[in-house]
């Protein structure tokens, strides 16, 4: 046998051997990309409609653009920076466009999750998992266009909170964070604006990180002292919905050190506006602070008093909740 015979036959056969280790090596690569699907989250909100087989049909055909939307540029707000202005290009969106779109994206989160739960991980098919893939790209999209549509309302806020202490580059930023959270939890099917849930969101994101670096700087730290044990009363949470939590915010944020840290403190705890966001009750913030309950309520309505002076001050009204007869 020739040479050249030889070197095509050891040729020939190394070919052979390699072929099933790029197998194996392809199978390897599709379950690894199964197993990252397998982990992936797909938080959305579901609604009953979902299952629908009409309703699936109109939903699908949702475009990403509003046909019916007339492009109108609006106007910018003086001292503006430039790299924002393009913002204010974007048409908002009609209250039945938005609805359509927070639809159709939870829609699409439905039926990847559906897809998901149905992908065998040992041998998982490429037609289910370029399916999930196709649907979280386009349910990723439409969120954008919600957010594109949305950003000034991040800027607005923004320049409400900024001062000389608080940039406002870092609220727009902290901001736009806060806003996606937002549209991957707000529920369309409530009937409300999406912009009046994604300003509570903002506006607590805002007020807190103007407090905690509030604290930061004073380096003030308040002591438990003594627990005292009085009965706990579950009834005495205040509760606020979204408009009445941002006037909150915005008040508390206006009040600056005219609040002592114990005032602030109480405020915050029996409004929701700590991290844990739960209202909590005279007795629970007596506990912690180590004062007794009527203490409490006393620094309260001392605090709520203030709130009423600065809202007369800058000749706004007052929140109904903190009239004196409530």
């Amino acid at each position: 046998m020739s040479s050249a015979a030889v070197a095509d036959k050891k040729s020939g056969a190394q070919s052979k051997s390699s072929r099933p280790k790029r197998k194996n090596s392809a199978a390897s690569r599709l379950r690894a990309r199964a197993e990252e699907i397998g982990r992936t989250e797909v938080d959305y909100m579901y609604n009953k409609e979902f299952d629908v087989a009409d309703v699936q049909v109109e939903i699908e055909a949702t475009s990403l653009l509003d046909p019916e939307q007339r492009s109108r540029k609006a106007k910018r707000p003086p001292g503006l920076p430039s790299y924002l202005a393009s913002l204010y290009e974007v048409p908002l969106l009609s209250a039945a466009h938005e609805a359509a779109l927070f639809r159709k994206m939870n829609y699409l989160k439905h039926r990847a999750n559906q897809v998901r739960a149905k992908l065998n991980l040992s041998r998982p098919s490429k037609a289910k998992m370029a399916e999930f893939e196709r649907l979280m790209d386009e349910s990723e999209r439409i969120r954008n266009r919600i957010a594109r549509c949305n950003l000034r309302l991040v800027v607005s806020i923004a320049r409400k909170f900024a001062d000389r202490d608080n940039p406002f580059d870092d609220f727009v930023s902290d901001g736009n964070v806060a806003l996606l959270h937002a549209i991957a939890k707000f529920d369309y099917g409530r009937g409300f604006r999406f912009s009046t849930y994604a300003t509570h969101a903002i506006r607590r994101m805002f007020y807190r990180q103007v407090q905690q670096k509030k604290r930061r700087n004073d380096r003030v730290m308040l002591g438990p002292g003594e627990m005292l044990s009085e009965a706990a009363d579950g009834h005495e949470q205040i509760h606020l919905d979204a408009r009445q939590y941002g006037d909150v915010c915005d008040l508390l944020t206006q009040m600056k050190d005219r609040l002592d840290e114990r005032e602030q403190a109480i405020v915050e705890a029996r409004f929701g506006l700590t991290d844990s966001e739960e209202a909590e009750t005279l007795q629970r913030v007596a506990k912690r602070l180590g004062i007794c309950k009527e203490r409490v309520r006393q620094l309260q309505n001392r605090a709520l008093d203030k709130l009423r002076e600065l809202a007369v001050e800058l000749r706004i009204e007052a929140p109904v909740f903190l009239s004196p007869e409530n």
